[in-house]
């Protein structure tokens, strides 16, 4: 998973051509500050989720992560924040949609389907 980057001053060089900046390091698969960013983001939204139990907003934590890389717990992860994405609804449910986009991998994007577009 990455970000697609082009600095404005490139634009008129590259056309539409995107750089793809990887989310973790490729030598020691930590996050990137910019991933870090994004899931301490989705982290502190979930604890001002007032919908959820604090078991749920445990899971939910949990599972932002497992959505952020490409494991074996992902399509777990997947199932957890659809189940929680119907309990908080489209208020809530809103800014932590936008924060999961940018944090979560493509294949759990394709995973989540509808639950991304809920709000």
């Amino acid at each position: 998973m990455g970000h697609q980057v082009v600095s404005e001053s490139l634009r008129p060089r590259l056309g539409s051509e995107l750089r793809v900046v990887p989310a973790y390091c490729p030598d020691c698969g930590k996050p990137f500050p910019w991933t870090a960013e994004r899931i301490k983001a989705a982290h502190d939204l979930i604890q001002e989720m007032d919908e959820l139990t604090p078991e749920e907003k445990t899971r939910l934590s949990e599972s932002v992560a497992e959505l952020a890389q490409d494991s074996p717990q992902t399509p777990v992860a997947v199932a957890r924040v659809k189940k929680i994405a119907m309990k908080v609804g489209k208020e809530g449910w809103g800014v932590f949609q936008k924060i999961l986009t940018d944090v979560a991998s493509d294949a759990a994007k394709k995973m989540l389907g509808d639950a991304l577009t809920i709000a």
